[in-house]
């Protein structure tokens, strides 16, 4: 823990760029890092926010052209940047409105680099397009198929375009179509295989396997695109981020500030 390079304090988002770069975000230290496959200090960069304003970045993604779109929490907005760090455009403020946000936690981008967002404390997923603007919304606050309280991780399946979100203080992940139509949800409060405590990212590997970091229960869990368990890794310390890279290894970002790479 520090905040020298390659140092990391309050490590929670991680994603993985086309060369296999981990790309972390740290809310602590008010900035992103850039590490190489082998875990070698890339590059790192911030934003500064104006009259003081601290940047507070939580989960992390990247388009497809290289772009890293950081979701900053407190400050209830999304800042996109270039490959190299360059600041490229804001998205969203404070509310409940279309286009507003209200603690989002995580994102991630669909096949057409419109940028999805799970806009927690608003318990919704909010869709835009990739310049900014307000595509969708969809969700509302509740337990029942469809609702969500606090969603949390978000991923797509690139095979069929599904929208997969982890649905924090539900204990379960649902699934649905690119359009926001609900399909299926899996998982239940508890311990047992195939149980979730407090979710949080998750991510799908190239078979549509979908990864589930399983926070409270200090471990990763892996279902079928239908929702059955497969397996998990555990020895993990709340895992909070996780990523695939091209080779299909689990990419974790622990809340004890430790990266660790699952094969």
């Amino acid at each position: 823990k520090g905040s020298d390079n390659g140092q990391l304090s309050g490590l929670l988002g991680i994603t993985v760029d086309t060369n296999n770069n981990i790309i972390v975000s740290e809310y602590d230290n008010h900035r992103i890092q850039v590490f190489d496959s082998n875990g070698v200090f890339v590059e790192t960069f911030t934003h500064s926010k104006g009259n003081g304003g601290q940047f507070y970045p939580h989960g992390i993604t990247v388009d497809s052209h290289g772009n890293i779109i950081v979701v900053d929490n407190y400050n209830h907005q999304i800042q996109v940047f270039s490959h190299t760090g360059k600041f490229i455009r804001t998205i969203g403020s404070k509310g409940s409105g279309d286009g507003q946000l209200n603690s989002p936690e995580f994102a991630t981008t669909d096949s057409n680099d419109n940028i999805i967002v799970t806009d927690s404390n608003n318990h919704r997923i909010q869709v835009f397009s990739n310049d900014g603007n307000f595509i969708k919304t969809f969700g509302s606050h509740g337990c029942d198929n469809g609702q969500f309280n606090v969603p949390c991780g978000v991923a797509v399946d690139s095979v069929n375009g599904n929208i997969i979100v982890s649905d924090w203080n539900n204990c379960r992940i649902q699934v649905f179509t690119n359009s926001g139509i609900f399909i299926r949800k899996f998982g239940m409060f508890g311990n047992e295989d195939g149980q979730l405590n407090k979710p949080s990212g998750v991510a799908v590997d190239a078979n549509g396997n979908i990864v589930v970091a399983d926070c409270d229960n200090s471990r990763i869990q892996v279902f079928s695109a239908n929702g059955v368990f497969m397996k998990k890794f555990g020895e993990l310390k709340y895992p909070f981020g996780v990523a695939i890279d091209s080779n299909g290894n689990i990419i974790v970002a622990e809340l004890c500030n430790k990266i660790k790479v699952l094969s």
